[in-house]
């Protein structure tokens, strides 16, 4: 499938660009130095985004078999299948603890939730789930059109990318004012 290998590429080209970003516009202070608050807000936000992308693979992987994709009984599906519940196990809990470390810093310091990565990391975030979604929604259509065999693939998809981009929707609605929030309706 092409949207396979073309995924880390996207998200290679997002993560750059949002790495270009906070470099051309890092703020500095008098002798030159970069704001530490920004770079440490810079890699929190790069973490929770691998995080949750780790996560919504192996739910994808996950939900997909439950819900029918056909699991050999060899080595390669018996891998799959932990690479999908390592993911899981370990992604879910550490994203859960970096959000509500970030939630912690938000209610000391509310500059945090003014932050301009703050809406870097929502808008790259939702889009990534909104093309995800997309793409699983094109294919489970395209199945049902050409009346072929249910893609259970796509079906757990649909479920681990829609619920991530749901999920980064609402805390885009609750956090960013109508302003910030708008490049992501432009960009969906």
């Amino acid at each position: 499938m092409v949207v396979e290998f073309l995924v880390p590429f996207i998200i290679f080209a997002l993560l750059g660009g949002t790495v270009a970003l906070v470099i051309g516009s890092g703020r500095r202070r008098g002798s030159g130095g970069v704001d530490a608050r920004g770079v440490r807000r810079f890699f929190q936000y790069l973490l929770l985004f691998i995080l949750s992308v780790v996560t919504a693979v192996g739910l994808t992987e996950l939900l997909g078999r439950l819900l029918g994709t056909s699991a050999d009984g060899t080595a390669n599906g018996s891998y799959l299948l932990a690479r999908a519940l390592a993911f899981v196990i370990i992604g879910l809990p550490l994203g859960v603890a970096v959000v509500w470390w970030m939630w912690r810093r938000q209610r000391v310091d509310p500059s945090e939730a003014r932050s301009p990565l703050l809406t870097i990391y929502l808008t790259v975030m939702t889009l990534t789930a909104l093309v995800l979604t997309v793409v699983a929604i094109s294919n489970l259509v395209a199945d049902a059109i050409g009346w072929s065999r249910f893609d259970a693939a796509a079906a757990g998809q649909l479920l681990a990318w829609g619920g991530l981009w749901f999920v980064h929707w609402q805390a885009t609605r609750r956090l960013l004012d109508g302003t910030r929030g708008d490049v992501q309706l432009l960009g969906g």
